[in-house]
């Protein structure tokens, strides 16, 4: 017997009621001009809140979905991946078991991003599936600085969008 086929995320969509057949053309309609991801469309659009297309995507392809709001990750368990890994490719490693890393992604099948995390870390990797902003807020919380802050902060000084004033020390060595 034939594998069985796998659904798109639009199909498994349509067949769960969560959008309509014709909700789901406008998306993959949108999905081509844009050169989007059909998922990234649905959730733009509001046809679908995040976490019904994660854990639809994740079933799809046997990966478990995670909500990140309940996890409490390990300072060490953080270190293992740099804060430019984590906003490169979306993703944050939630706990160490012996040599085995489990990440959450919110593109779980990115597996140049696995790779690079496995080559980095010297950890064999496995993958949970979450939603973007849970990342985001994880990758916040844990990294501290929001990607890409600081050189906005450096290019807003250079442009002279942002001022800079220097601090003068008064004679008695107090800040004035």
């Amino acid at each position: 017997m034939p594998p069985k086929e796998k659904k798109s995320i639009g199909e498994a969509l349509v067949e769960r009621k969560v959008i309509t057949a014709e909700q789901l053309q406008q998306a993959s309609e949108e999905a081509r001009k844009a050169n989007e991801h059909l998922n990234d469309i649905v959730i733009r659009l509001g046809l679908a809140k995040e976490e019904i297309v994660a854990a639809i995507m994740g079933e799809i392809h046997g990966i478990p979905f995670a909500e990140l709001s309940g996890y409490i990750i390990d300072p060490k368990t953080i270190a293992l991946v740099t804060e430019a890994i984590a906003t490169k490719y979306h993703l944050v490693p939630l706990f160490k078991t012996g040599n085995i890393l489990t990440i959450a992604m919110a593109d779980p099948l990115n597996i140049i991003a696995i790779d690079e995390v496995r080559l980095k870390t010297k950890h064999q990797v496995e993958v949970v599936i979450a939603t973007a902003s849970d990342i985001k807020r994880a990758i916040k919380q844990y990294y501290g600085v929001v990607a890409g802050s600081i050189d906005d902060l450096v290019k807003a000084i250079d442009s002279g969008e942002a001022k800079v004033e220097k601090i003068q020390e008064s004679e008695d060595g107090e800040d004035d």
